[in-house]
Formats: structure tokens, C-alpha cells, sequence
């Protein structure tokens, strides 16, 4: 017979007998790569001018950070406090 394998649930009663914890260690998954600090320039930046567009924020914030931003990150840290894109609509002169 085979050896039974560990499942999810003997990993956590495993965890509870060593540390007494049921949740998840903190310091698990990808780090940030824009800091709290970025952030709220980035955010501060829009609030000040809306019309700014993500990619002209990634320039600034990669060339003040010295390492390359995404601009789909930048985009993400807008979004998450309520901020969303829009494009203006083409007006005819009148």
C-alpha cells in the first residue's frame, strides 16, 4: 500500500499543533513593486490633473523610482479608491 498523501486540512492541523495559528502566515505572495509612498504621488498626480493618462504616470513614476512600472499598475492603484477612465466624447463645432 501506498503512502497516503498530505491534504489541505493535515497541513492546517499541522500548522495549529506547531504554532497554535488557523490563518495564513503574513508575507506570503508577490511584494509590491509601487510603494505606499508611490502610490499616493501617483494618486495625487491624478487628483490634480484627471486628464493625465496612465502611460505619461508610468513614465514619471519609473523614471523617480529607477526601475520599470507597468502600466496596467499604475492603472490598478487608480482604480482601487474609486477612480475610473473615461474617454471625453468628440463634440461638433456649432
Amino acid at each position: 500500500m501506498g503512502r497516503r498523501r498530505e491534504t489541505s486540512i493535515d497541513k492546517i492541523i499541522g500548522r495549529f499543533k506547531s504554532d497554535g495559528l488557523i490563518e495564513n502566515k503574513s508575507g506570503r505572495g508577490r511584494k509590491n513593486i509601487l510603494s505606499d509612498v508611490a502610490k499616493r504621488k501617483v494618486l495625487k498626480d491624478i487628483k490634480m490633473d484627471p486628464k493625465l493618462s496612465a502611460v505619461k504616470l508610468v513614465a514619471e513614476t519609473s523614471r523617480i523610482m529607477g526601475r520599470s512600472v507597468s502600466a496596467e499598475t499604475v492603472r490598478n492603484v487608480i482604480r482601487h479608491p474609486g477612480y475610473s477612465s473615461r474617454v471625453a466624447r468628440k463634440k461638433p463645432f456649432s
